[in-house]
């Protein structure tokens, strides 16, 4: 019993409220695009102070996070003088649809380098 138990825990995922993605909070499969939600997330919270999704207690991943119909704030709407072109990158990693994300961490990456060449 206790391998068994060991052996399940070692199965599940782990991650920080606030970062998981909404994949995470609906058992769906993770993927390269569930690690571009969280840096997007990483990204609205180095820029703005806060995360995309502020609310506390036991239903807080599941009733907001992962609410697919409940888009991420726009990072402009939180930071004024933020450069547009870089609130897009962030609001494309935030998607809830994991399709509609950047394919690649290469992909997103050529993103952010082509903006902070025009800043």
């Amino acid at each position: 019993y206790g391998e068994l138990v060991h052996l399940q825990d070692a199965m599940t995922w782990a991650g920080t409220h606030g970062f998981l993605c909404p994949e995470a909070y609906n058992e769906a499969v993770l993927s390269a695009a569930s690690d571009i939600y969280s840096v997007g997330a990483l990204l609205f919270k180095i820029v703005s102070g806060r995360l995309p999704f502020t609310v506390t207690g036991a239903t807080w991943g599941k009733g907001l996070v992962g609410d697919l119909d409940s888009p991420a704030p726009n990072l402009k709407s939180v930071v004024f003088n933020i450069d547009p072109q870089f609130a897009k990158i962030v609001g494309k990693a935030l998607r809830k649809d994991s399709r509609r994300r950047y394919r690649s961490a290469g992909e997103m990456r050529r993103a952010l380098r082509e903006c902070l060449s025009t800043l």
